[in-house]
């Protein structure tokens, strides 16, 4: 094997055989020139050269840093957490979070990802609320299912081996949220997620929505005993190349808008409208295994069912203009200007006093949508940003140092400082090139 050495350092010269057993592959290195290097990230140094240690070399391969394009990170699937909030940083960062304390100079939030982080106030672009009541979350094995066919209930999971269908009904309300991560062990994974059914068993129902998952792509399909079948979506996926093998899907169910979202891997795919007189009302949820074989199997874990204010995936994205004041925006899409004062621990109110009234009031968080604060001018640290970090389930990160080990990540961020981070959290890590002019 032929290594070029613009690319890659090698610190002895003892390359094995590619046949003898080959280390668990941690993380892929994309290149620049479209090569591909898997192995375990022992580091980034000072310089920005990632050390390798690949599967084919006994000793670490060094690649340069300025022949790094991304990292994949072949984490173990990260848990999706309680993520009630979503905080969006003056530099465009997103991080999932609970939103705990907020004074005059800073927020107080509690991530998965890097525990309790002290967060300027003024370097805070907005911050979204989920506040969606969950209907269900699970499975346990000590779930009631309404069908079940060839699938095993199981502590936090349900398993089919070949083909099956379980199904339940979740009482879903007119707008509902349904969120899950999906597993296979097949080299053509093919499943079906119907949802809005008026029916427990797939032979019975007449009217509903579902997702058809195969090797190469998906489709959303409206089933009604009124009218003909019809294809509202569709989207090009191939579950067979996922080096991973799951997948995290989120329907974002709106009946009285007619209207169905999309969510792949925590990243919305597209919003796909009904235009029936005729939306199914049902309320049971079919998951259905079309695997061919029996030694092959599909797993589903982290199902939650919950409501739904109909707020769209990227409504946070709607105050970008300069803002004279702060703004809180409600559940029902109401507008407040006004200042957004503090937020005391373990309390579920910020207190807010608006244009026309200086008298501070509390507003309970569960009754907003998002608040936006003011622009401010912030300082940021002289060091720009090098890496682009995407989390596992959602949120990113712009640091300018990393250094790994088995057990953490420590990362300089240009408003947060230095975190420590989990390494399970981290998806993607890609270079931002900066111009030297």
């Amino acid at each position: 094997m032929n290594l070029p050495h613009s690319i890659y350092k090698i610190s002895t010269s003892c390359l094995l055989a590619l046949n003898c057993a080959s280390l668990q592959a941690e993380s892929r290195v994309h290149l620049t020139d479209d090569d591909r290097i898997s192995g375990k990230l022992l580091k980034i140094d000072s310089e920005g050269n990632a050390h390798v240690q690949s599967p084919h070399s006994s000793a670490p391969l060094i690649v340069v840093s300025p022949t790094i394009e991304s990292i994949d990170f072949d984490s173990p699937v990260a848990p999706l957490k309680d993520r009630d909030e979503q905080l969006e940083l003056l530099n465009g960062d997103t991080l999932p979070c609970t939103f705990d304390s907020m004074d005059q100079d800073s927020v107080a939030i509690t991530t998965w990802f890097s525990g309790d982080i002290q967060v300027p106030k003024n370097a805070i672009q907005s911050i979204l609320f989920k506040a969606l009541p969950k209907i269900y979350s699970g499975p346990d094995a000590s779930d009631s299912w309404d069908w079940n066919h060839n699938w095993k209930v199981l502590p936090k999971q349900i398993l089919c081996n070949g083909k099956g269908e379980i199904s339940k009904n979740f009482d879903t309300p007119q707008n509902f949220i349904l969120d899950c991560q999906v597993h296979w062990q097949s080299e053509r994974p093919r499943f079906r997620i119907t949802f809005c059914a008026d029916a427990a068993e797939l032979s019975k129902v007449q009217d509903s929505y579902f997702l058809e998952f195969n090797s190469n792509n998906l489709l959303l399909v409206r089933a009604s005993s009124t009218q003909a079948r019809a294809t509202l979506g569709e989207y090009p996926i191939k579950l067979r190349d996922r080096e991973h093998n799951h997948l995290s899907i989120g329907i974002r169910v709106n009946r009285q808008l007619r209207s169905i979202e999309l969510l792949l891997d925590g990243e919305k795919i597209n919003s796909y409208f009904d235009p029936s007189f005729n939306i199914p009302s049902g309320s049971f949820v079919n998951i259905e295994s079309n695997l061919q074989n029996a030694n092959e199997s599909l797993m589903l874990s982290h199902l939650e069912v919950s409501k739904w204010n109909g707020a769209p995936h990227d409504d946070r994205d709607r105050p970008r203009k300069e803002l004279d004041h702060d703004l809180i925006v409600t559940s029902s899409g109401d507008r407040y200007s006004g200042n957004i004062l503090s937020k005391k621990p373990k309390s579920d109110a910020i207190n807010f006093s608006n244009a026309y009234d200086p008298t501070p009031f509390p507003v309970p968080t569960e009754q907003l949508q998002s608040i936006h604060f003011s622009n401010q001018l912030f300082s940021l640290l002289e060091s720009p940003a090098s890496y682009t970090l995407s989390l596992q389930g959602g949120g990113t990160l712009s640091v300018s140092q990393l250094t790994f080990s088995n057990d953490k990540v420590q990362a300089v961020h240009p408003i947060l400082g230095t975190l420590t981070l989990k390494p399970q959290s981290l998806k993607q890590l890609r270079t931002i090139q900066h111009s030297h002019d």
